[in-house]
């Protein structure tokens, strides 16, 4: 028995591009795990072993990787946040250090800079374990997206937030933020800097704010759909737009659905930009202050019009005279030009896995105990239960055959069998 483990820890945003890896996971006899991260490595003692699939390896989380390896299973490492991301110091000190991609049996690079910033930097000894294979995330949003997602219904326009660090979904404020990226975080000048990131968001916080409003009373005779950031306290917009009709504030639904009925798509440095280009959707943003340059991520503006005085955005956004950036025949095919998923299992090299129970039930005991240990002491606003219960509680048995049925469809999906073991830990098989 081959498997395939995929800890998932924002249902939204992983599930679609996951969705699409199992599917050619299955059509070459491998069997798929999907489940919360959570309460997968409850059961590290009785799975057979495979390989674990990972979005995350700070410094801090090199004790549940120890886990993961300690019984069997390899590791792989696809980040799903640093697109676009090329400064190596950042990437070390928030994503990784050189303990924890040491212990990955195999590294994927989003596209060619990503794979060559790796190669240059890190220790020799993994350089054979990068694969140049892109993210299935953006294979889905660009060939499935909007046919998947798409409703007929009047246009309106998208406004995307992503201020998770100054208002975040406990309301607790960015205090909270930096009390917990304190124990994530490498290094003095690493949280010195998000220190300074923060003090960039609470400006545009305050900025998006009165641009959201203006927008709500110029638009009137227009529906504007406000999707925040998972991570953010959806009842402060919720106050925001109250006096206005016009406005929505959407659940934490999939991006791609509401990108798939947008015309425009405002945002403030987020990768949603990237996404809304590939579905065809024009992006609009306020400049970055210059003095908070070095956050700025250049595809994400490049692929944007920007605007450094609101009032010319909300011009061009009501007058509809807005593009898709010419860039993006440039930069895209950098990004999504990738059979991602075929490119992985390329990579991967599977061992038949033990059905049995592993015969270490001490030592699973133990290393458990320690896991929850450590993670009580991460307990924060973006680690705490009720958070990752209200991402991962809707991950279910019918979202998972709804997205299958429909790959089913669209391409040559081999005959599977779809069950489920414990708490929303789903496994998807070859017949």
């Amino acid at each position: 028995m081959k498997c395939l483990y995929i800890p998932i820890e924002f249902t939204v945003r992983e599930l679609d591009g996951y969705c699409l890896l199992a599917s050619r996971a299955l059509s070459r006899g491998v069997s798929v795990v999907i489940a919360p991260r959570y309460v997968l490595y409850d059961y590290l003692g009785s799975l057979p072993t495979g390989i674990f699939l990972l979005k995350s390896i700070r410094p801090a989380e090199i004790r549940e990787i120890a886990m993961v390896k300690a019984f069997g299973h390899q590791v792989a490492y696809l980040d799903q946040e640093s697109l676009l991301q090329y400064d190596y110091h950042y990437l070390t000190g928030q994503k990784f250090d050189d303990t924890t991609i040491r212990a990955c049996d195999y590294v994927f690079a989003l596209n060619a800079k990503h794979h060559d910033l790796l190669m240059k930097h890190v220790p020799s000894e993994i350089r054979s374990r990068i694969s140049l294979t892109g993210n299935p995330r953006f294979d889905f949003c660009q060939q499935h997206a909007r046919a998947y997602y798409h409703e007929d219904a009047e246009p309106y326009i998208l406004f995307t937030t992503s201020f998770g660090n100054v208002n975040p979904h406990n309301g607790k404020g960015s205090q909270e933020f930096l009390r917990m990226i304190t124990g994530l975080t490498k290094g003095q000048a690493n949280l010195d800097n998000e220190i300074e990131r923060v003090a960039l968001n609470q400006l545009m916080l305050s900025r998006y704010r009165d641009l959201l409003v203006d927008l709500a009373r110029q638009a009137a005779g227009r529906r504007i759909v406000v999707r925040p950031h998972l991570s953010e306290n959806i009842q402060y917009w919720r106050d925001v737009v109250a006096p206005f009709p016009n406005v929505t504030v959407a659940p934490g639904d999939s991006i791609y659905k509401w990108l798939a009925g947008a015309d425009v798509h405002i945002h403030f440095n987020s990768t949603t930009s990237v996404e809304a280009v590939m579905m065809g959707v024009p992006s609009v943003s306020l400049n970055i202050p210059p003095e908070y340059e070095r956050f700025r991520l250049d595809a994400c503006f490049d692929l944007s019009t920007v605007f450094d005085d609101q009032q010319q955005l909300l011009d061009a956004v009501l007058q509809r005279v807005l593009a898709v950036s010419p860039l993006s025949e440039g930069l895209l095919p950098e990004i999504a030009s990738h059979d991602s998923s075929a490119a992985m299992m390329d990579a991967f090299i599977f061992q038949d896995g033990d059905h049995r129970f592993l015969p270490r039930q001490m030592l699973h005991t133990a290393l458990v105990r320690l896991y929850r240990q450590w993670k009580h002491k991460l307990l924060t606003w973006n680690f705490s239960s009720s958070y990752h219960h209200r991402k991962i509680g809707r991950l279910n048995e019918a979202m998972l055959r709804e997205r299958f049925h429909y790959l089913a469809m669209v391409q040559q999906m081999p005959a599977h069998r779809l069950s489920t073991f414990a708490r929303h830990c789903l496994i998807v098989s070859p017949l």
